[in-house]
């Protein structure tokens, strides 16, 4: 806290400077600043019984990754949860940072179709049926540069992301999703949206992957859709929501590590250990084929979600 409180006197003394201009603004903007809690001439002191500490929590990423053919959320209580879907952003890349549990790139097999009410980017992946075997690249930088090029060109090819807007038009033109709003003058980028509430979300996913074979039936022309299959995706960042410590929150056994924390301590050399965690990391996913390790009792072939920082109470399959 000290610290925190000399480096903040220090930032107002210089922002409140007569001389204080642009230019210093700027460099000030464009610096890297460290913040060193053991350092003594920085201001700080060992922990006092007498000091007092507040520590705030922040939800800030979220991300779900759902199983092929399998509708990722259930109906909610919650009058006030929305998403609000429109075609104006399909196109949209999806981060491939954002993207864990799955063993293959994402050129071409993405469609943004809707925005939720924690903001939350909800994405139709078109997973493939069978992943081919490909030699990785060498080296992890390589491997980053192919997975950042891989998501700069993830959306779906034009002709397909009009098949898929068709039939998600065709889905909200009949039983329960009728009149909701979603109407069949819309078009790919047009500015038309329109919000529902999440219980027809719910029921618009189950509906899409019911009919799913009846939509490759009408396109089985086209070998893309017989060797790819739809998931539901979402992902948000940057929120920053303050989570409120409860009871409950402060209840909770402390976590245990899955793997021990001293797995890289042998190694001083920095990329090629990079490389191997990110070769270790790629074979657990494999083996999790699009779910990461859970902690809930899930058994293989369990059709939940790969969710990250999701809680049970909001996604569960219907």
């Amino acid at each position: 806290m000290l610290t925190l409180i000399y480096i903040a006197t220090r930032f107002m003394a210089k922002v409140g400077a007569p001389d204080f201009d642009s230019a210093q603004a700027l460099e000030m903007l464009q610096t890297h600043y460290t913040l060193n809690y053991g350092s003594s001439r920085a201001g700080s002191r060992p922990a006092n019984i007498d000091d007092e500490y507040y520590p705030i929590f922040h939800f800030d990423f979220i991300s779900i990754v759902g199983r092929p053919l399998k509708p990722i959320v259930r109906r909610s209580t919650r009058f006030f949860d929305n998403v609000t879907i429109t075609f104006r952003r399909w196109h949209a890349p999806y981060s491939a940072k954002h993207l864990h549990g799955t063993s293959f790139e994402l050129a071409h097999r993405t469609f943004r179709l809707a925005t939720g009410a924690a903001r939350e980017a909800w994405y139709i992946v078109l997973h493939p049926v069978a992943v081919p075997v490909e030699e990785p690249p060498p080296s992890r930088q390589d491997r980053r540069k192919r997975r950042e090029a891989s998501s700069q060109s993830s959306a779906v090819q034009y002709h397909h992301a009009q098949a898929l807007a068709s039939y998600i038009k065709q889905v909200f033109g009949g039983g329960e999703l009728l009149g909701e709003g979603i109407e069949p003058s819309w078009v790919l980028g047009g500015q038309d949206s329109q919000t529902i509430t999440f219980n027809k979300w719910a029921i618009f996913q189950r509906e899409f992957m019911d009919g799913w074979p009846e939509f490759v039936e009408q396109h089985k022309q086209d070998q893309f859709w017989t060797d790819n299959q739809p998931a539901f995706h979402a992902y948000d960042y940057g929120a920053n929501i303050e989570i409120e410590v409860s009871e409950r929150l402060q209840a909770l056994p402390k976590e245990h590590l899955l793997r021990p924390s001293d797995d890289s301590e042998d190694s001083e050399n920095g990329e090629d250990n990079e490389d191997n965690e990110d070769s270790e990391e790629g074979e657990e996913n494999e083996d999790n084929e699009g779910g990461e390790d859970r902690e809930d009792g899930g058994e293989e072939g369990d059709d939940s979600p790969n969710t990250s920082g999701a809680t049970e109470d909001a996604y569960q399959p219907l």
